[in-house]
C-alpha cells in the first residue's frame, strides 16, 4: 500500500497503541522512548491523513491494561493533542490488552475498511496471553498489525511480534534513535 493507491478496501481504519509502560522513560533513545513513540505517532498521522484515502485513525495507550485515548476520527489536532496527552501509566506491559481494544475500536469502523493496528513500543512485552491467542483476536477481525520497536533493550519480544506480524500481513521495523523512529515512522505508515 502506497500513500497514492487504496488498501483493500474503500478506506482505511487504523489504530495507533502506544506503549505507556515505565520502560518507555528509558533514555537509550533521547530524549525518552515514550517522546519517540509519540513523536514517531504523529508523523503516522500525518501520514496517512490526507493521503488521497478516507482515512479514520484512533490511539490506545496500553501498559499492564489498555484504553482508548481517542476513537476513530481523521481530526489530526485532535489525534495529535490524544497522543500528547499520553504519560507513562504503570510497570507491566500487555500486547493482548491493546489488540483487544483494537478490536473493539475497529468494529465502529465504516463497512469496506481495512483494519490495521500499528504498535510503537519497546517490545518488553511481560503480561498477559500469548502469541497464539492474541493471533487468533488479530485475525478474526481481519486486521493488520505492524510494530515499531523504539529502544536498545535486550527484552525485545521479537518471535512474538514477527510471528503475530507474519499471520496478519505486518512487519516490524526498529529503531534505536529518534531520527530512525521517525523515519521508520513514515515509511511504516505509507506500507514501505
Amino acid at each position: 500500500m502506497s500513500a497514492k493507491t487504496s488498501p483493500k478496501g474503500l478506506g482505511l481504519a487504523l489504530v495507533i497503541a502506544i506503549d505507556s509502560s515505565a520502560s518507555m522513560m528509558l533514555k537509550d533513545v533521547k530524549p525518552n522512548r515514550l517522546e519517540a513513540a509519540k513523536r514517531s505517532a504523529i508523523v503516522i498521522i500525518r501520514s496517512v491523513i490526507g493521503s488521497g484515502i478516507p482515512t479514520l485513525v484512533g490511539v490506545i495507550s496500553f501498559y499492564g491494561n489498555s484504553f482508548p485515548v481517542m476513537d476513530l476520527t481523521d481530526s489530526v489536532e485532535e489525534l495529535e493533542e490524544a497522543v500528547n496527552s499520553i504519560k507513562v501509566s504503570g510497570k507491566a506491559t500487555n500486547l493482548s490488552m491493546a489488540v483487544k481494544d483494537a478490536f473493539y475500536m475497529f468494529k465502529d469502523s465504516p463497512p469496506g475498511y481495512s483494519r490495521r493496528l500499528i504498535v510503537i513500543s519497546d517490545g518488553d512485552f511481560n503480561e498477559g496471553p500469548g502469541p497464539d491467542e492474541v493471533q487468533f483476536l488479530a485475525k478474526s477481525s481481519g486486521m493488520r498489525v505492524d510494530f515499531l520497536v523504539i529502544g536498545n533493550s535486550q527484552h525485545v519480544k521479537s518471535d512474538q511480534m514477527v510471528k503475530l506480524a507474519n499471520v496478519t500481513g505486518g512487519k516490524v521495523v526498529y529503531a534505536r534513535s529518534l531520527e530512525e523512529a521517525i523515519k521508520n515512522a513514515y515509511k511504516i505508515a505509507i506500507g514501505e
